[in-house]
C-alpha cells in the first residue's frame, strides 16, 4: 500500500490510500493523523484501495473515536468497512447507503475537536 499526502485547501489534508489495506498500513495512518498539524482538517480517501484487512480497519477505529484533534473525514469505503467502524463506536459510518463504487462523495464519519 502506498500513501500520498497532499494538502488541499489551508488546513484540509488529503491522504489519498492504493493498494492492499494491511495492518501495518494502519499504523501508517495512525502515524500520519498523529503528526498531523493540531486542530487540522483531515480527509481519508480509501477509494483506490483493492482489498481491505478487518483487523486494519479496526485499528484505525480509535483514531476516528477518540484520541486525536482533528476533523476526519472518510471516502471510498464500502458498507461492510462501514460497518466495522461502526462496530468500534464511530458514529455516522452508514449514514450513506451508496455503494463503494457509487461513492462520489465524502462521508462524514468522524469528527474530533
Amino acid at each position: 500500500m502506498s500513501v500520498q499526502t497532499t494538502e488541499v485547501a489551508g488546513s484540509e489534508l488529503l491522504l489519498r490510500l492504493t493498494g492492499d489495506f494491511e495492518a501495518a498500513d494502519a499504523w501508517k495512518v495512525h502515524e500520519s493523523i498523529e503528526g498531523a498539524e493540531h486542530g487540522s482538517h483531515l480527509v481519508l480517501d480509501f477509494s483506490q484501495v483493492r482489498h481491505f484487512e478487518d483487523f486494519a480497519i479496526a485499528l484505525i477505529a480509535p483514531d476516528l473515536v477518540g484520541g486525536t484533534e482533528h476533523r476526519i473525514r472518510i471516502r471510498g469505503l464500502g458498507m461492510h468497512q462501514r460497518r466495522i467502524l461502526e462496530y468500534f463506536g464511530v458514529k455516522g459510518a452508514a449514514l450513506d447507503e451508496r455503494s463503494r463504487q457509487d461513492d462520489q462523495g465524502d462521508d462524514l464519519v468522524a469528527v474530533r475537536a
